[in-house]
């Protein structure tokens, strides 16, 4: 067996890692990360390691997907991919700067290739402390010369110009052959990487100055060094497959005014003119046009509404138009429709907060501890033939102990959802009220019998949809960072199924006869639910809704976006600067973060805080290995009012850790003026930079930034531009569909369009919409490319428009 987990890497920078999937070969993790990078992004790594507790873990395989092969498919690629081999030697990262000039001098019939070798960053390591000792070979025709070389840095600099004769004519194949090499006394040189630049592609009496990829060797040469017959290759050992799901979207965002008509038509779709209820025929061919999978578009039309204020009015137009659909009402919300959707993505977008504070305790709890509980007779020896070395009781004492275990959490949990009504935010509470007034309005208007179907409707979204899925699964949640282990995903069944039984306001029936203990718990409990659903829908509407348009995001300036622990340098910048040795200890500090500042003290409850205002902040990034010897050390940059730039060094706990910090830390300084372009990964010791070996302290950079990689959370703010240019491309890519509808002849007599189970649309609708859109369209289409197109008047309009590119990754 093995323990596997997966470590998600763009460009070699490590991104994220899933959890570990103890005592398995077929794991499961069931994880998402979506990623906003930035626009010139090479490839996608992704490798499976077996966890190692005792020694260093094992690389099982990995999965490599360049930037080209993700992007040439529109829609998300979802498939099992093999794992390939990977050779820690063999490792291919980083890129060099090279300028090549063709000298020809017609007096003295003397030619000569000038090939100046700069720059390199960002190489693989290979000694034991995370550096390298590189230089470089250039080969042109038969001659061959060599740099000098460059100790212990990963950041390489020589600036030396190797010149090599040129005769009048070349073959037409003829490269220029760079190629990186770790220099090492013992045995031989370790392979860093090669560059092969095309000679004929090469203009003449001009130079040419360009960053270059390095690239691994081709697969013959591999095997010729590793000994094997290229001829006769060894079939690859199979390492088993990945199975992802991967998806890039690129978009050019344009200002907001360009969005206005297209957000005029939608936001008329969800109010109702006069007497008639609201035409969503613009809904709905977006529906039917987008490629997006349904969560996706629900999830862009949540927050383009919640940003323009009508999230109520969406929400109450598109759930009144299945209530109208739908003959019988045991089936309403039963299935997976724009509009159960929607209400899914309100829920955790809105509610999440109150979901952590509501859940949280009682989730921990169970963590922390994992309890053997089983409540199903049939299921305990199979359990204790499992766990036998900490089960000695008889089934009877088990299923007892196990009673009184999930008897004690889902008290505990429905204690605080029926006591959490002033807790719940009050655009939920007025959802739920809407939706309320909709279903009685519809069956239980003359008919007392029918009045539970209104608590069935509101229910049904809060517990089956929202409490019972946080139980069954907290870290898609956010209330853990881990999935559960065997025995906690037990106790977590068990408390769902209780938690649904009671959400579905019905005595519990079927062939679950183990439950029959907790039958008075759960009728007790279905009349508190009704009484807490009627108290959460007693609310103000004209005051909610104005506190809806003074606060369109819910999300506020002074919240926390992110608190914990993290350890902190003890030394400040200055200090670090001059000094010679190399002990550098790190102290735990309680970090608080707001879009305002970045405040740390020794406790949480301590009321000496040091602060960092985010207006001051340049750069926030991981800092290498070999600069302290420790993993998961990132680095925040900023400028003092002197202007002189101040570091805080911070460790994480693991990687995920890290890059949560990173990824929200930058997400508060987008509009700072005094960003950095670049950065030293590593610490100035001995009078150095470590990682580049410059002498000055203020010495620019070797590494470009990373102020645009983020990761995208639950809780970001709305970007409505963003959400827009999101729509307008879905109907860019069906533009003659719509042009088809929009030229359909009037004298068609008018039908209705069912073909998605959506509600009936008349065509009449659909044609005017459909031209809207279609003209709409077409003039965003024409902004696009009048961006793309090179022009004097257009470059400083260009260079002020957000490229948008989002990685969405599934595991």
């Amino acid at each position: 067996m093995s323990d596997p987990y997966c470590v998600v890497k763009i460009d070699n920078e490590p991104i994220a890692r899933t959890a570990t999937v103890y005592k398995s070969l077929c794991p499961f993790w069931g994880e998402e990360y979506k990623m906003h990078l930035h626009s010139d992004f090479y490839d996608l790594n992704l490798y499976v390691y077996d966890e190692d507790r005792l020694g260093e873990d094992d690389v099982i395989g990995k999965v490599t997907l360049s930037r080209d092969a993700i992007a040439n498919n529109k829609k998300a690629v979802e498939t099992w991919m093999p794992l390939t081999k990977v050779n820690k030697d063999a490792e291919i990262q980083g890129e060099i700067l090279i300028e090549v000039e063709k000298i020809r001098d017609l007096v003295k019939q003397e030619n000569t290739l000038r090939v100046t070798v700069m720059e390199a960053r960002d190489l693989a390591p290979k000694d034991m402390f995370g550096s390298s000792d590189p230089f470089v070979t250039v080969a042109f025709l038969d001659q061959t010369k060599t740099t000098s070389t460059q100790k212990k840095t990963r950041f390489p600099s020589w600036y030396e110009t190797l010149e090599f004769n040129m005769p009048m004519s070349c073959p037409p194949k003829t490269m220029i052959e760079v190629k990186l090499w770790d220099w090492d006394r013992v045995s031989s040189n370790d392979f860093l990487g090669e560059v092969n630049i095309n000679f004929r592609s090469l203009p003449e009496g001009c130079k040419v100055k360009k960053w270059y990829r390095l690239m691994p060797r081709p697969p013959h040469m591999e095997n010729r060094s590793a000994g094997v017959d290229p001829m006769c290759p060894k079939p690859a050992p199979n390492r088993g497959s990945l199975r992802m799901k991967v998806r890039l979207t690129q978009e050019i965002v344009l200002p907001t005014v360009s969005y206005d008509p297209m957000l005029e038509i939608f936001n008329e779709a969800v109010l109702p003119k006069g007497s008639e209820p609201p035409d969503l025929s613009a809904l709905y061919l977006l529906e039917e046009v987008s490629s997006l999978d349904l969560t996706e578009l629900a999830n862009c039309l949540v927050r383009l509404y919640l940003n323009q204020g009508l999230i109520t009015d969406y929400l109450s137009s598109i759930t009144a138009e299945e209530i109208k659909n739908t003959s019988d009402p045991n089936t309403l919300f039963r299935g997976n429709s724009l509009a159960t959707k929607s209400m899914d993505q309100f829920m955790k977008l809105v509610g999440l907060h109150y979901l952590q504070e509501t859940l949280g305790r009682v989730i921990d709890q169970v963590y922390g501890d994992r309890r053997i509980v089983e409540l199903d007779p049939t299921r305990v020896d199979s359990m204790k033939r499992r766990h036998w070395s900490s089960i000695k009781d008889s089934n009877g004492h088990v299923l007892e102990h196990s009673k009184t275990a999930v008897t004690s959490y889902i008290t505990h949990i429905m204690h605080t959802i029926l006591n959490s009504h002033s807790k719940c935010p009050s655009l939920m509470r007025l959802v739920f009220k809407n939706l309320k007034e909709q279903v009685q309005c519809k069956w239980s208007p003359d008919n007392e019998a029918n009045s539970d179907y209104a608590y069935h409707a509101v229910s049904g979204f809060l517990f089956l949809r929202f409490f019972v899925p946080a139980v069954l699964s907290p870290k898609l949640f956010l209330l853990q960072e881990h999935h559960p282990d065997r025995k906690v995903s037990r106790t977590l069944t068990l408390l769902a199924k209780v938690t649904q039984t009671i959400g579905n306001l019905s005595e519990p029936v079927g062939k679950e006869q183990w439950m029959q203990p907790l039958h008075g718990f759960i009728h007790e409990k279905i009349n508190d639910v009704r009484t807490f659903i009627d108290t959460l829908t007693d609310i103000d509407e004209d005051y909610t809704l104005e506190q809806q348009r003074r606060h369109r995001q819910p999300f506020y300036p002074g919240v926390i976006l992110k608190e914990g622990y993290l350890h902190k340098c003890r030394y400040s910048s200055k200090k670090l600067l001059n000094r010679l040795s190399f002990s550098f200890s790190f102290k735990p500090q309680y970090f608080w973060l707001t879009y305002k500042e970045l405040r740390y003290s020794a406790l949480p409850e301590s009321k000496v805080h040091s602060a960092k205002p985010t207006d001051q902040i340049c750069a926030v990034e991981r800092l290498d290995y070999s600069a302290f010897g420790k993993d998961n050390i990132g680095q925040l940059i900023s400028i003092t009012p002197d202007n002189e730039l101040e570091i805080l060094y911070f460790q994480a706990k693991d990687v995920n850790d890290l890059y949560s910090w990173l990824s929200a830390i930058r997400k508060t300084f987008t509009a700072n003026k005094h960003q950095l372009k670049t950065y030293h990964p590593g610490i100035y010791r001995r009078s150095r930079w470590s990682c580049c070996h410059r002498i000055d302290t203020d010495a620019v950079g070797c590494s470009p930034t990373h102020n645009k990689v983020t990761l995208k959370e639950w809780m970001d703010p709305i970007d409505c531009d963003m959400e827009a240019q999101t729509v307008c491309s879905q109907f860019n890519l069906r533009h003659s569909y719509l042009e088809q509808i929009a030229n359909e002849p009037d004298e068609e007599p008018p039908a209705e369009v069912n073909s998605n189970k959506k509600g009936p649309i008349k065509r009449k609708h659909n044609r005017q919409v459909a031209k809207r859109l279609m003209e709409i369209s077409a003039q965003l289409q024409k902004a696009h490319i009048k961006l793309e197109e090179p022009s004097r008047d257009s470059t400083t309009y260009l260079s002020c428009i957000p490229l948008s590119i989002y990685l969405s990754i599934y595991l």
